[in-house]
């Protein structure tokens, strides 16, 4: 529903009106503030403090909006949805089931394992994209 609605419904709207960069960012920026439900639900439920939840939801705007950039440049460049609707999936399923267990007994690197991989993946969508695009405006094909 996210890989539809961010980035299959929001940048194709947005294209008929502004570039790729600005309707990507602005498909991104609303898929970060989707997120913002996880931290806001913790604090309704009195498991965090209010700046606690301020600082969670700016890093979910954050990591989510970066997730939402490379999607959308994973888009751009295929012209399908099924390619970042399958490392959408990828991505969900392994920060969801790997998680490592320390003396405290809970998961407390698990949020540098998930930036760490996103920084990785972001750095080849992106290197990716920008030869793609350059050899396309060259008149070459990838």
């Amino acid at each position: 529903m996210e890989e539809g609605v961010f980035r299959g419904l929001f940048i194709k709207l947005a294209l008929n009106k502004y570039s790729f960069t600005k309707a990507n960012l602005l498909g991104a920026l609303f898929f970060g503030l989707w997120n913002i439900v996880m931290p806001l639900r913790s604090f309704i439920d009195g498991k965090i403090s209010f700046s606690d939840m301020m600082f969670m939801s700016l890093s979910y705007i954050i990591l989510s909006g970066s997730m939402g950039l490379k999607w959308g440049m994973m888009f751009h460049g295929t012209g399908v949805l099924w390619v970042g609707i399958s490392e959408h999936f990828f991505k969900n399923i392994i920060s969801n089931l790997l998680h490592v267990t320390t003396i405290s007994g809970s998961d407390e690197l698990q949020i540098i394992r998930i930036i760490t991989a996103q920084l990785m993946s972001f750095v080849a969508v992106f290197i990716w994209y920008k030869i793609k695009t350059k050899k396309e405006l060259s008149g070459g094909s990838i």
